[in-house]
């Protein structure tokens, strides 16, 4: 068993001399490359932004087209809602005052 620990040691002690012995260079180097201002490109993406500005308003009309029609049922179903909740209160309003006598 001693035997075989000093043998691992010599061997650590081997790998770390030749890994004490060893140099590692590395160079990277990237090939400068010329930005090149295309006044085309400037120009298609300011067709591109007023293409899309006029699909959303495209997409805003037809909104308005499909709920402009359910606007009388909403707005008849609010004043239901408003003239349900003015008959509660005043019916309970009027038991509290029958109670107060």
């Amino acid at each position: 068993m001693d035997q075989e620990l000093d043998s691992h040691k010599g061997q650590l002690r081997h790998m770390q001399t030749l890994t004490s012995k060893a140099t590692v260079m590395v160079n990277y180097a990237v090939p400068y490359q010329d930005v090149e201002v295309k006044l085309r490109s400037i120009g298609s993406s300011f067709k591109k932004a007023a293409a899309l500005f006029v699909d959303n308003v495209a997409m805003v009309i037809e909104f308005i087209g499909a709920a402009l029609p359910w606007l009388p049922v909403v707005f008849a179903g609010f004043w239901v809602v408003v003239r349900l909740f003015r008959f509660a209160f005043a019916k309970g309003a009027a038991s509290l005052m029958f109670w107060k006598k």
